[in-house]
């Protein structure tokens, strides 16, 4: 995990993000990792990565650095030019991302999913062993069906993703089927697995780019800045899991300007506790727990209160505590909208005020002191300090571009000049 932070207001936008970096199943983490780093050479536009340090086997360092190098003198006259091109870029680039580095992860992919089915399978026929000391082979095959059937159907209701063409699913099962037949195999070879279920575990690898269902092995990408024309700063972020030939799959989570309806904003990415505590003045699981007991408190007193009453029949109790029930839940309703109000009139808009006249220095500050924040939450909790490393702090506004205000280096500067010197001359080439 780690911790992002974005403040914007119309002058500037600052980026901060941590270093730590969880690897191994979390037994191991790192804090020297680099998440922040600039999109153009020269150009005012900086990119953020959390979650997934790679895309498709590829570090997102070496990805952003060879777009970087592409993109070379070009510019655009908006943001949202360079979001979509740089989407474009990890899309279809053959260089970075060859035909066989697809391939080699579309198996991982559905080999990874084939055999937590199996892993399923295995434990019902186990069930069945422990409860009858034995499984006999027709017992086997109704398990091997209702588990691939199961998540077939789980699959084909959820809603394609808005990008898919027409017949994206068939041309990818006909085109990788040699290598969907081996992982089937691999997975389900000592199964009876028939003709039919064979489809659906093929049709399934293909569902798995195609649907709007995401895993949690993603990458949040974070791009932010100045287009030309644009004249104030904007950010846009997306999640992205997978791509298949040309095809990307990814969702959109964030896209945030101001202007003269928002004249500031703060955007937190990965853990965001902290930020949530800072701008809205308690912490969002204590709200959650205190909202749901009230609920519970309104419903067992519909309940609890009929009883008590004397002279009424047990139907005009039923019908008193169904009142009492709806009654409460108004109630309960009205005191989340009291407090949701509360927040913004005492924490969100007298913050986001004062984030708007802040000049661009205190935007890099309030920043890196959000991400310190969450790092050292974690440093006094008993989970594990998912946050922290040197904090890396950007500022990026239209006159000065993209400013480096706190940078770690693996190296040490003044033993590698010629790095900077060959950092500068492509800045002057450019």
């Amino acid at each position: 995990m780690t911790a992002e932070i974005a403040v914007m207001n119309k002058s500037a936008i600052a980026l901060a993000a941590d270093s730590a970096v969880t690897i191994h199943e979390g037994k191991k983490i790192y804090n020297t990792v680099n998440k922040l780093f600039a999109l153009s050479q020269c150009h005012p536009v900086g990119i953020m990565i959390y979650g997934n340090s790679e895309f498709m086997g590829v570090p997102w360092e070496t990805i952003i650095k060879c777009y970087r190098q592409k993109l070379a003198r070009k510019k655009f006259n908006n943001l949202s030019e360079y979001f979509f091109d740089f989407i474009k870029f990890i899309q279809t680039d053959t260089v970075v991302f060859p035909p066989r580095l697809i391939n080699l992860q579309f198996e991982i992919k559905i080999t990874s999913f084939y055999y937590n089915l199996r892993e399923e399978i295995d434990k019902e026929v186990e069930k069945v062993i422990e409860k009858n000391k034995k499984v006999n082979p027709d017992e086997v095959k109704e398990i091997v069906n209702k588990a691939i059937s199961e998540h077939y159907k789980s699959w084909k209701e959820i809603e394609n993703l808005g990008s898919i063409k027409a017949g994206f699913k068939e041309k990818q099962i006909k085109k990788r089927n040699k290598i969907i037949r081996q992982a089937i195999k691999n997975a389900f070879g000592d199964l009876p697995v028939d003709r039919k279920n064979i489809g659906k575990l093929s049709e399934i690898a293909a569902l798995l780019y195609i649907k709007n269902r995401f895993s949690n092995n993603l990458s949040g990408v974070v791009i932010a800045g100045f287009g030309e024309k644009d004249v104030f700063p904007l950010l846009f972020a997306i999640e992205v899991e997978a791509r298949l030939d040309e095809h990307l799959k990814y969702r959109q989570k964030v896209k945030s300007e101001v202007g003269k309806e928002v004249v500031s904003s703060i955007i937190p990415f990965a853990q965001h506790e902290m930020v949530d505590l800072f701008m809205e003045g308690v912490d969002s699981k204590y709200e959650k727990t205190v909202n749901k007991y009230l609920s519970e408190i309104f419903e067992k007193y519909s309940k609890v209160i009929g009883p008590t009453l004397s002279g009424i029949s047990d139907e005009q109790k039923d019908a008193l505590e169904k009142k009492l029930l709806i009654v409460g839940n108004q109630l309960v309703e009205i005191f989340k909208k009291e407090m949701e109000k509360y927040k913004k009139n005492s924490f969100i808009s007298p913050t986001t005020r004062i984030v708007s006249l802040l000049p661009k220095e205190e935007l890099a500050v309030m920043a890196e002191t959000l991400v310190n924040l969450t790092s050292f939450k974690r440093k006094i909790s008993l989970s594990a300090e998912t946050v922290g490393g040197p904090i890396d702090v950007a500022v990026i506004s239209k006159g000065d571009g993209f400013i480096w205000i706190r940078r770690k280096h693996y190296f040490k500067p003044e033993l590698n000049p010629q790095f900077f010197e060959r950092y500068n001359s492509i800045k002057e080439e450019v």
